[in-house]
């Protein structure tokens, strides 16, 4: 898969970039210059650049929570959707699900609620296996363009959120660097440079939205 496809762009590049904005303004705050069309258009490049470098970081540690916020769930959400002592969803929608699933894929039996709870991790590695061949199953883009965007909006916000610890970082060292500086040039020359201000203001919604995730 292309790094430059829809897909890298918007579910690994963005969040590592959403995550760097803090800095990037930081940065246009003390060296205005940067702002130029040369040193901006060369700015821009670099950041993008580095946000494609990272992808595969930012991923990683997507996965990372990822796992583990699934483990305290007690599995994956698709499995627990397929189980049958779930209590929480509807088991008529169930039923329809394991039948239109027998019928995709025959050569994998859905156990039934006695099999499962007589060996409920056998189930369970059942209901991952149904999982990846409908993953696998739905790729086409454009067949199944709505799975093609949540899969994004999913990979754009679990990627944002396992990169929480350094955004939390950067945006208080933004927020701080362009306080800092629109202080001095205040005191300085009685002037209000809005860079600082934008840059503080998305510094502290950014560090308010990531602070307000688990």
């Amino acid at each position: 898969m292309s790094i430059l496809d829809t897909y890298n762009l918007r579910a690994r590049v963005a969040p590592v970039f959403v995550v760097s904005i803090p800095a990037i303004f930081a940065i246009a705050a003390c060296a205005p210059q940067a702002l130029s069309l040369k040193l901006g258009s060369a700015a821009t490049a670099v950041s993008i650049g580095l946000s494609m470098f990272v992808t595969q970081f930012g991923r990683n540690f997507g996965k990372r929570k990822e796992a583990a916020l699934w483990e305290s769930w007690g599995g994956p959400p698709t499995t627990q959707l397929m189980r049958h002592r779930n209590s929480q969803f509807n088991p008529v929608l169930r039923s329809r699900y394991h039948a239109h699933l027998q019928r995709l894929c025959q050569n994998i039996r859905i156990p039934t609620a006695e099999e499962e709870a007589r060996d409920p991790n056998s189930a369970d590695q059942i209901y991952s296996a149904l999982t990846r061949f409908l993953i696998g199953a739905t790729r086409d883009t454009k067949r199944f363009p709505l799975v093609f965007k949540e899969n994004i909006n999913y990979g754009f916000l679990r990627n944002l959120w396992g990169l929480k610890p350094f955004g939390l970082v950067i945006s208080v060292l933004g927020a701080s660097t362009c306080t800092f500086r629109l202080w001095i040039v205040y005191l300085d020359v009685r002037l209000i440079l809005p860079a600082s201000v934008v840059g503080l203001l998305i510094s502290f919604a950014l560090l308010l939205a990531l602070a307000g995730t688990p």
